[in-house]
C-alpha cells in the first residue's frame, strides 16, 4: 500500500471516498464537497445514529448491522458509488477512537472488495485537527491494510498497488505524526509477521536472527545466547523446556542505551515457537495456533523497533526466551526437578506450563543487565482466558504505579489491560513435598498461580508486571482492525509505555 497525505484544498477524486465522521453530517461538509460530491446534500443536517438513513442514499447491505455485525448498531451510510460515510461511533461496542479504526479497516476492505487501485479517507471535525487521533487512525491504517501472503502463489496485487491517500484539516505540522503513526503499524506489523509464520521456520534460532536483523538495521546492540551460552549462563529453565526438540533453544538480548538514561527497564517475551504442551500434551484441536505462542517475544521485537525509532532518553534492554516445546524422548517429563539459577528447585508437574519457566531465566537476567522496571509479556495462560474472553489481556505486578500506567497505555493503544490481584493466599497451590515449588497450581485462577509463581524470581527492588496475552494475541477470523491471525498485541503498548516514561521524568 502506498500512502499520501494531503489537506482538504489538495486533495482530487479517488476509486473510493471515504468520509470519517465526529459529529452530525450537517456540521461537515463545506461548499467545496459539495460541489465535488453533489450527492451529499442529502446528507445535510442529518445525524448518522441507528435507525436513519437519509432520503435518497443507497442502501446497504450493512445497514442493520454495525461493524462486526453488531444488530441495530450505527452502520456505514453510502452517498453514492464511490462515496461512503462512517460515523466515528458506528460499533457501539468501542471506544469512539477504536470505533473509527474499525471504520477505516471497513474502508479499506471495501476498497480491495471493489479493486480500487485508490482510496480516499477524509478525516473531518475532531480528526482533522487533533495530532493524537490522526496519529492512531494512521497507525490503524498501517495495520488495516497489511496482509501476511508470503505463502499464496498470488498475492493480493489490488493492495499492493492500492494508494491510500489520508485528508487532514490543513495543519502542515499533522504530516509528521501521521507518518509517526505509519511507522508504528510497521512495528506492529513486524511482530504480526513473525508469529504468523510457520512452526517449522520460525525455530527459535531463526527468531533469534530475525530479531538481530532488526537491532542492526536500527542500531541497537544484540547479544544471542545459544545452547552452549544458556549452559553457561545457569539458565536452567529455557532448557528444560527446549531439550525435547531438535531446534536448540536461544535467548536474545536486544539493548538501546541512549547517553546519560534516567532509568533502565526491560522488556521480556514469551518465544516459545510451537508449543505441543509436551508430554502433558494438548489436545488437537485448534494446535495449530500454537505457532503463536511466541506472540509475546515478537511484541517485544517490535516495541524495540519502535523505540530505536524515538530514541526516548530511557535505557531499554529487551530480553527474548525463545524455545520449542515438543514431545519426545529427550523432553522434559511430569515430576521432573530441575534447579534455577537462584538455588530454587523447581518440580514440573505440568509440561504444559512451560512459559514461565523461561520467562524466570528472562527475569533473571533482566537483573543481571541491571534493569529497575520489568515488564514480561506471554501467552501464557487458558485461564486469563476464561477470565476475560478474547479483547482483554491481563496484568498483575508488584507495583500498583506500574500496573496503572500499563492499563492507561492500553486504553489509548486500543490494547486493552485488566488488572488482576497478586494474591499471596494462592500461593499455597504451588507447594510440593519435593521441591522448593512446582509449576503449576490448581484448579481456579491459573493467571494469577502462574504470576506467583514468577514473583520469586523477580530481581530483588525491581518493579515488575507480568501481561498475560493469551486472548487477544491471535484472531483465526480476524479482529477489529486486525485481518485473521497474529495481532501484535502489546507492541504499540510497550513502545508506548517506555516512550511515556521518557516524557514524564518516570
Amino acid at each position: 500500500m502506498k500512502t499520501r497525505i494531503c489537506t482538504h484544498t489538495t486533495a482530487s477524486g479517488a476509486d473510493l471516498t471515504g468520509f470519517i465522521v465526529h459529529r452530525e453530517a450537517g456540521a461537515l461538509f463545506d461548499l467545496a464537497w459539495k460541489e465535488r460530491i453533489p450527492a451529499l446534500e442529502g446528507f445535510l443536517g442529518n445525524s448518522l445514529q441507528p435507525g436513519t438513513r437519509a432520503a435518497g442514499t443507497l442502501p446497504d447491505a450493512d445497514e442493520a448491522e454495525g461493524a462486526d455485525g453488531d444488530a441495530a448498531g450505527p452502520a456505514r451510510r453510502w452517498v453514492d458509488a464511490r462515496t461512503v460515510l462512517y460515523s466515528a461511533h458506528w460499533n457501539k461496542h468501542l471506544a469512539a477512537h477504536e470505533a473509527a479504526k474499525t471504520a477505516i479497516a471497513d474502508l479499506v476492505k471495501t476498497a480491495l472488495s471493489l479493486k480500487a487501485t485508490s482510496l480516499m479517507i477524509i478525516l473531518d471535525g475532531e480528526a482533522a485537527h487533533n495530532g493524537d487521533l490522526l496519529e492512531d487512525l494512521a497507525c490503524a491504517l498501517g495495520i488495516a491494510a497489511w496482509r501476511f501472503e508470503t505463502y499464496r502463489a498470488k498475492p493480493s496485487a489490488v493492495l499492493e498497488n492500492l494508494e491510500c491517500v489520508l485528508v487532514t484539516g490543513g495543519d502542515a505540522t499533522l504530516d509528521a505524526r501521521i507518518g509517526v503513526g505509519l511507522d508504528m503499524a510497521v512495528s506492529v506489523n513486524l511482530a504480526r509477521a513473525l508469529v504468523n509464520e510457520p512452526g517449522s521456520v520460525m525455530t527459535p534460532a531463526v527468531m533469534a536472527e530475525r530479531a538481530a536483523a532488526m537491532a542492526r538495521e536500527e542500531g541497537l546492540g544484540v547479544e544471542i545466547l545459544d545452547r552452549d551460552g544458556l549452559v553457561a549462563g545457569g539458565y536452567s529453565g529455557i532448557l528444560a523446556v527446549g531439550q525435547g526438540s531438535r531446534y536448540e533453544p536461544r535467548m536474545v538480548v536486544l539493548r538501546y542505551r541512549p547517553d546519560a538514561a534516567a532509568r533502565h527497564v526491560a522488556l521480556v517475551g514469551k518465544g516459545i515457537s510451537f508449543d505441543t504442551g509436551g508430554i502433558s500434551l494438548k489436545p488437537g484441536k485448534d494446535m495449530h495456533e500454537m505457532k503463536s505462542d511466541m506472540s509475546g517475544a515478537a511484541a517485544v521485537i517490535g516495541a524495540m523497533r519502535a523505540i530505536a525509532r524515538k530514541k526516548p532518553n530511557t535505557a531499554v534492554t529487551g530480553i527474548l526466551v525463545c524455545a520449542e516445546n515438543m514431545i519426545g524422548s529427550a523432553a522434559q517429563r511430569p515430576g521432573d526437578i530441575f534447579r534455577h539459577k537462584n538455588g530454587k528447585y523447581i518440580q514440573v508437574d505440568n509440561t504444559d506450563a512451560e512459559g514461565r519457566l523461561c520467562l524466570i531465566d528472562g527475569l533473571a537476567r533482566a537483573g543481571e543487565e541491571g534493569a529497575d522496571t520489568i515488564v514480561d509479556i506471554a501467552t501464557l495462560t487458558g485461564a486469563c482466558i476464561r477470565a476475560l474472553g478474547t479483547s482483554l489481556a491481563g496484568v498483575l505486578g508488584n507495583d500498583d504505579g506500574l500496573v496503572s500506567r500499563l492499563v492507561a497505555c492500553g486504553e489509548r493503544s486500543g490494547e486493552r489491560l485488566w488488572p488482576f490481584p497478586l494474591l499471596e493466599e494462592y500461593a499455597k497451590e504451588l507447594e510440593t513435598p519435593h521441591a522448593d515449588l512446582r509449576n503449576i497450581g490448581g484448579a481456579y485462577a491459573g493467571h494469577i498461580t502462574a504470576a506467583l509463581f514468577m514473583q520469586p524470581f523477580v530481581p530483588k527492588n525491581a518493579k515488575w508486571a507480568h501481561l498475560d496475552i493469551a486472548g487477544p494475541a491471535y484472531f483465526e477470523k480476524g479482529w477489529k482492525y486486525y485481518s485473521p491471525g497474529a495481532t501484535g498485541f502489546g507492541t504499540r503498548l510497550l513502545a508506548d509505555w517506555v516512550l511515556g516514561l521518557a516524557e514524564s521524568g518516570g
